[in-house]
């Protein structure tokens, strides 16, 4: 009677080896087992595989592989194109930081154009309202109407230079004030404003002026305030001068051999 197929599993155990029956050895068994049924127990030992099993393990693990490498080229891959990406989105980030740094250099331009404009026009507005000096100035106002047409730009001071300097020279301020200010202005006006007059320093580009004016070899604005300032007290004094004279020329005669009494008695007979 042939043997069954669960007592060949049991006989073809993982050593190899009958459950029971060591004495037999495992070859003489097999001979005379059938074919396929020692077939189908070898089939069961561990650590045996079939050629073919071999061939589609050795296709899986080379698949396997190279689907590894695939992977690994396209992560590589990926990488590189996530440099890239980063270098050119650092050098967008570049470019635009130095495009927005041309915008505010355009637009700092663009307001400092603005303010020159408005400033202009203020002037121009302020240049209608100022008129040329007329010499001798005689009040506060052409004071201050020859300061504002002075400093509107360098011509006019050379302009102003040009004209005043045969009227100055070569005598210079003290004798030749009068033919710049006012007596009005003289009487009124000191260099410092002390002892109750205005200051004629609070004009320097008047006084700038005056002093090209009156330049000489040696010259310096020391000596030029100095001259300036005798310019004044010349003109107060000669104001003086000629007020009492007038007032002399005015004072109505005496006879001196009458007392003031008798003219009174002489009028009051008429």
């Amino acid at each position: 009677m042939a043997p069954s197929n669960e007592k060949l599993l049991t006989e073809f155990n993982v050593d190899g080896k009958a459950g029971e029956q060591p004495s037999v050895s495992p070859i003489a068994r097999r001979a005379e087992k059938p074919t396929h049924l020692l077939l189908a127990a070898h089939s069961v030992r561990i650590g045996y595989i079939p050629l073919h099993t071999h061939t589609y393990t050795h296709t899986e693990s080379y698949l396997h592989s190279k689907e590894n490498m695939d992977i690994t080229a396209q992560m590589q891959e990926l990488t590189k194109e996530i440099k890239e990406m980063r270098a050119d989105i650092q050098q967008i980030k570049g470019f635009m930081d130095r495009q927005n740094e041309i915008i505010d250099d355009l637009m700092k331009g663009h307001q400092e154009m603005m303010k020159r404009m408005v400033k202009q026009e203020q002037e121009a507005e302020e240049e209608k309202n100022i008129q040329r000096p007329v010499f001798p100035l005689l009040t506060q106002e052409d004071l201050d109407n020859a300061e504002a047409f002075i400093g509107m730009d360098e011509r006019k001071k050379d302009e102003m230079t040009r004209f005043l300097k045969p009227l100055l020279m070569p005598v210079g301020l003290k004798q030749r004030l009068v033919y710049v200010l006012s007596e009005d202005i003289i009487l009124n006006y000191n260099l410092e404003g002390t002892h109750g007059k205005k200051r004629m320093l609070q004009y320097p580009k008047l006084l700038s002026v005056l002093y090209s004016a009156t330049d000489r070899p040696g010259w310096s604005y020391k000596l030029f305030l100095d001259d300036l300032r005798r310019g004044f007290q010349f003109g107060k004094k000669k104001h003086f001068r000629q007020k009492c004279r007038t007032n002399k020329l005015t004072k109505p005669s005496r006879n001196p051999l009458s007392s003031g009494q008798e003219d009174d008695d002489d009028d009051s007979d008429y």
